[in-house]
């Protein structure tokens, strides 16, 4: 009983200290030079769909302005509505006008139900946030 209660504490020493020196996102130090924006517009065009919604939910991390039109095309033409919807959200965090059209253009237009209620709500929510004055 009582290894058992020190390889418990050892354990949890061990999982405390791993915690405590993972890097936050925002503590990650990266240049995004040409080559990195091309590979992550590459991930966004895979057919891999966790390699695509990976690669969008960092470029909308790291508001990559390079991505945008990445993002606008599969915004237009992915056939999954969660992948479009995660594109209009990245094109939100990046805040760029030409992105936010295309989501205006996706929630009027789009033939899916839910992307076209999801990007209403996004863009209206961008719309407030810039009324009020807040940036992103």
């Amino acid at each position: 009983m009582k290894n058992l209660f020190l390889f418990s504490v050892a354990l949890f020493t061990i999982l405390l200290n791993g915690v405590s020196s993972a890097q936050n996102s925002s503590d990650i130090n990266f240049k995004l030079n040409d080559k990195v924006i091309a590979n992550f517009i590459m991930a966004i065009n895979s057919d891999n769909e966790g390699l695509k919604k990976s690669a969008i939910y960092l470029v909308s991390n790291y508001k990559i302005e390079g991505a945008v039109d990445a993002l606008i095309n599969v915004l237009n033409t992915d056939n999954s509505g969660s992948i479009k919807v995660l594109a209009a959200l990245a094109l939100y965090e990046i805040g760029s006008a030409k992105g936010l059209n295309a989501v205006l253009k996706s929630a009027v237009m789009d033939n899916n139900e839910f992307v076209r209620k999801m990007n209403s709500i996004i863009y209206i929510d961008y719309k407030q946030r810039f009324a009020n004055g807040k940036s992103f």
